[in-house]
C-alpha cells in the first residue's frame, strides 16, 4: 500500500465518522401524542439534539438504522477500494 491508498482509506473512514456524528447531532424525532393525552405519532423530522422540542422525542430505532446504514456504506467503500487496489496490482 502506498501513501495515496492510505490517504483515501483515511478519507473514507473520516467521512463515515463525520456522517455518524452528524446523524447523532441531528437525530430523527417523533411527536409523541401520548404526552398530550392522545394516541399515536403525529409527525417526524430531524432536529438538533440539544434543543428541547416540546412533545417531540428521539426515534431511537431510526437513529440506529441511520448508524447501521452509515457503517455498512463505509465498510462497502473500503471493500471496493481494496478490490480496486488488488485488481490494479495484477496488470
Amino acid at each position: 500500500m502506498n501513501g495515496r491508498e492510505v490517504d483515501v482509506r483515511r478519507l473514507v473512514l473520516t467521512l463515515g465518522l463525520v456522517a455518524a456524528v452528524l446523524a447523532g447531532l441531528f437525530p430523527p424525532w417523533q411527536v409523541d401524542m401520548g404526552l398530550v393525552g392522545k394516541y399515536g405519532l403525529a409527525g417526524t423530522g430531524h432536529h438538533f439534539l440539544f434543543v428541547r422540542h416540546g412533545v417531540w422525542r428521539i426515534d431511537l430505532g431510526g437513529l440506529l438504522v441511520s448508524w447501521v446504514v452509515i457503517a455498512l456504506l463505509t465498510a462497502a467503500a473500503l471493500v471496493i477500494l481494496d478490490n480496486v487496489e488488488r485488481l490494479g496490482g495484477r496488470k
